[in-house]
């Protein structure tokens, strides 16, 4: 993972990239109930968010994220998700923040159905804890 921010007025905008490499269930067949094979998987994450004071410790935050899955086994969600958020932010001390608020995803599933891309689409409230430690020595 590789972050970077840098102020944008009075807003931070943060830029996060990730590769991840996954091992992801599947089914061999429709009739079984739990995945019985799994597959390697390789992605990239990338993801800006903004976040702006309001008042006080209260912020608020926008972001968007997009994963990109590539390699051998990428099959048909080259793209695989995206996620935006709307969120409220408290900074409860210098190492402890909290966030909740509003999350819209959508997903595309790795196959076709009736020769189509099949997509899910998501919306739910999202909580986040985001703890700072400041691990140098004084």
């Amino acid at each position: 993972m590789v972050s970077f921010s840098g102020d944008v007025g009075k807003s931070t905008l943060t830029n996060r990239f990730m590769v991840e490499q996954r091992w992801v269930g599947a089914f061999s067949a429709a009739n079984l109930t739990h995945e019985d094979t799994w597959n390697y998987m390789n992605r990239v994450r990338y993801m800006a968010r903004l976040q702006t004071p309001w008042f006080n410790n209260i912020y608020g935050v926008i972001y968007d994220e997009i994963f990109i899955g590539f390699g051998e086994n990428v099959g048909e969600n080259v793209f695989d998700q995206n996620r935006v958020g709307l969120l409220i932010g408290c900074k409860i001390n210098n190492t402890l923040n909290l966030e909740a608020g509003y999350l819209n995803q959508i997903v595309q599933l790795g196959r076709k159905v009736n020769g189509s891309n099949v997509f899910q689409y998501n919306n739910g409230f999202i909580v986040n804890t985001v703890f700072r430690f400041d691990l140098k020595k004084s």
